[in-house]
């Protein structure tokens, strides 16, 4: 770990060049006073900007150098003593010791916008898909392609209705047919199936004028109703 450590901070201003003037920049020092000898970075007139407290570290000081701490970690500091690289390690390896070693802290905050933007985006996708049944099979805008595409439908929610053939050859008879799609179904399906057969019903208005829809329930109504008169019984039956 050592000799990785020493050989970045040979490298560092190959990898992240040194952008300012020297003039700019501090020059490291070494104080030997608390027993160890430790490093830390001035100013060219003298005046100490970091105080000596790294067991290690590389220099000029510019926009940003690296340092040994005092846990063996080799990090990137600026002229604040902020740090601004810290290691972390691949599961499988670094591909480039800037890529491999080190983690941008500003990329954190990248990170953390970007889950955020991610969290927004898929509530509002939910939010729409749940009311309007967005990313289902039914919805207003697929009502649009099937209207396209001649595909004239209206989907029916829950078990077969009573005297399904003849209401699908009272519906064929306008041009469309009924689609049966079961019990079992989402809410955002139902949701969107609505909005389906709204656009669907609106085109069949705009084909066979605005009251179509009302005449042609009483018409399916008319089925329902003629399957409960009850048949006169023959004569014979009686005898």
């Amino acid at each position: 770990m050592m000799t990785t450590a020493l050989a970045l901070l040979l490298f560092s201003n190959q990898f992240f060049g040194q952008k300012k003037s020297i003039k700019d920049c501090l020059i490291s020092y070494l104080d030997s006073t608390s027993g160890k000898v430790l490093m830390g970075y001035k100013s060219l007139k003298g005046e100490i900007i970091i105080k000596a407290k790294y067991l290690n570290g590389s220099g000029p000081l510019c926009e940003m150098a690296f340092v040994i701490n005092s846990e063996y970690e080799l990090v990137g500091i600026d002229r604040n003593d902020s740090i601004l690289l810290k290691p972390y390690i691949y599961d499988n390896g670094p591909d480039y010791e800037q890529e491999g070693l080190f983690k941008n802290k500003k990329m954190k905050r990248k990170i953390t916008y970007g889950l955020l933007t991610i969290l927004l985006l898929g509530g509002l996708c939910f939010g729409l898909n749940s009311v309007f049944g967005l990313f289902t099979d039914f919805n207003s805008w697929t009502a649009g392609q099937d209207i396209e595409n001649g595909k004239i439908q209206i989907v029916e929610i829950g078990e077969m209705p009573l005297n399904f053939e003849e209401k699908q050859k009272l519906a064929s008879s306008y041009g469309f047919n009924f689609y049966l799609f079961g019990c079992n179904v989402s809410t955002a399906t139902l949701n969107g199936t609505e909005y389906y057969n709204k656009k669907m019903i609106h085109h069949l208005e705009i084909k066979y004028g605005l009251a179509w829809w009302t005449k042609f329930q009483s018409q399916l109504d008319s089925i329902d109703n003629s399957d409960k008169v009850p048949t006169q019984k023959p004569l014979e039956d009686f005898f």
